[in-house]
């Protein structure tokens, strides 16, 4: 289910309100580890830091309705993660894809921002060697889309959103290569008005690297 903010004030306050919550919610309301519950966990159970924070780059990709509609395009994401668990960690995820609008005379340039809170569930670290280890996830979650187009005169587009995810990350010492495919489905009119609204698809393929704390 998706809600169509289609030429509405209001969508880009929603998009920036779900974001600004679910940081706040992860800062205030997400229980940390206390001593007694450390002492019970172990430090082996434990992560090494709870915080993580990624930035990354790749490529976005529309299929299906949006393949003729909107072309691909770089893609930047942000993300900050919590890990409540080692093998679960909650995230909020800000993008900002460079497309085209192709139903446009000029094609002319297209913004996509999105603004996404979910969570994955991660495998146990498999050691591949001395300093070489790998761990996969899966993940899902929600949050808004904004089509923002450059053409003078042309009404943006806003939408709400699903998401399902996969990946891996490949680690080395401190260093962790992750790479991340999400496919994004939202039900909306297209831009400009012109038609029925409709199921539409979108993948997005990131790669980034962080440093861990020991």
């Amino acid at each position: 289910m998706s809600i169509d903010f289609r030429a509405s004030s209001l969508a880009p306050r929603v998009a920036r309100a779900l974001f600004v919550g679910v940081v706040l919610f992860v800062l205030f309301f997400v229980p940390g580890t206390s001593p007694a519950r450390a002492s019970k966990t172990g430090p082996a159970e434990r992560p090494a830091s709870r915080w993580e924070f990624l930035m990354s780059s790749g490529a976005f990709l529309p299929v299906g309705a949006q393949h003729g509609t909107i072309s691909s395009g770089a893609l930047s994401t942000a993300q900050l993660s919590y890990v409540v668990r080692p093998f679960m960690a909650l995230s909020a995820t800000v993008g900002w894809a460079r497309s085209r609008d192709l139903t446009t005379a000029d094609d002319s340039a297209l913004d996509l921002f999105s603004y996404d809170i979910g969570s994955e569930v991660r495998t146990r670290d498999l050691q591949m060697s001395d300093r070489i280890t790998l761990r996969s996830f899966v993940g899902g979650g929600i949050g808004v889309r904004s089509y923002d187009s450059r053409q003078n005169g042309r009404t943006s587009l806003h939408a709400l959103a699903a998401y399902g995810s996969f990946g891996g990350e490949l680690g080395a010492g401190r260093v962790r290569l992750r790479l991340d495919a999400r496919d994004y489905v939202t039900h909306s009119k297209p831009l400009g008005s012109r038609g029925e609204s409709e199921t539409r698809s979108e993948l997005a393929l990131t790669a980034g690297v962080r440093l861990v704390s020991r």
